[in-house]
Parts: structure tokens; C-alpha cells; sequence
């Protein structure tokens, strides 16, 4: 899994300190990686709740911010 997901990254052109985060895994699928986002197979169906991940780097280290349902929460 790690060549493919490196290959995604390069493709989208998102470079390496951009893919510094957690690769978050739910019952062993990959649901969020830094820079690419949620999977899409994670997505709700219109009209449902949708948890949005991003991760944010900053001087004091990284944290993770989310969005529920397009309202900011960081």
C-alpha cells in the first residue's frame, strides 16, 4: 500500500512536507491521508452528515482539524 499511496501523492503533486500526518485507518481501510483527503468510498450519500478531516501543520507541531457538515470546528 505504501508505493500506491505514494504514487497518488506524486501524481496529485502534493509534496513530501504536505504529507507529513496520520494515515487514519477504520476496520483496516484506509479512510484519510494527508494532503489526498478522505477516500472517496467514505463519502455520505447527499443529503447525510459528512465528517471532513484535514490535517493543519503549524509552528508547535501538527494538529487535526475537522469540519462536520461544511460548519468549521478546529
Amino acid at each position: 500500500m505504501a508505493r500506491a499511496l505514494r504514487k497518488c501523492w506524486q501524481t496529485a503533486g502534493i509534496p513530501a512536507v504536505q504529507r507529513e500526518g496520520p494515515l487514519i485507518h477504520v476496520d483496516g481501510r484506509l479512510l484519510f491521508a494527508p494532503g489526498l483527503g478522505i477516500d472517496a468510498r467514505w463519502i455520505a450519500p447527499a443529503g447525510e452528515a459528512q465528517m471532513a478531516l484535514r490535517w493543519v501543520s503549524d509552528a508547535c507541531g501538527s494538529r487535526m482539524g475537522s469540519d462536520v457538515a461544511g460548519k468549521g470546528a478546529s
